[in-house]
């Protein structure tokens, strides 16, 4: 989805006002984020790359109000293929069911978090949690 920049601001305030922001009249603030500290006039200046604070509230203002892609039926076709993949900070699975639907997973145990799958890709009858094994269903379910 492309972003079209607003009459009279830059790309950055555009982008920061995506959501409900918190700017302040004499200089461009979104939750006590200097925008213009960070968007020199030549372009983005290294901050806005690498500043926590930034990257939080993109988190939050961008990819937690959008869809985001994770990838083609065709790269999981058989039941029990999966792909593992980001959305944001989250580490998903997606992963062909006994049905033939997808689903998409935490990649995480519900019992303390762990990790579940170190593989990028492949084919399992289940998942199962390296920490107490715990065994996870292709759809989640707690075995």
């Amino acid at each position: 989805m492309p972003v079209l920049i607003a009459p009279g601001k830059s790309l950055v305030e555009t982008i920061f006002d995506l959501g409900h922001s918190k700017f302040h009249t004499r200089r461009t603030m979104v939750n006590d984020i200097d925008i213009e500290a960070i968007a020199g006039k030549q372009g983005m200046l290294a901050r806005a790359y690498t500043d926590p604070e930034v990257f939080k509230l993109e988190m939050e203002r961008i990819f937690q109000r959008v869809w985001i892609f994770v990838g083609h039926e065709s790269q999981v076709p058989k039941p029990g293929d999966f792909r593992r993949t980001s959305i944001g900070t989250n580490e998903v699975l997606l992963v062909r069911q006994k049905d033939y639907s997808l689903k998409t997973l935490f990649n995480n145990c519900s019992h303390r978090g762990t990790r579940l799958c170190a593989a990028t890709e492949g084919n399992r009858a289940s998942f199962i949690c390296p920490y107490h094994a715990w065994t996870f269903d292709l759809d989640g379910t707690l075995k």
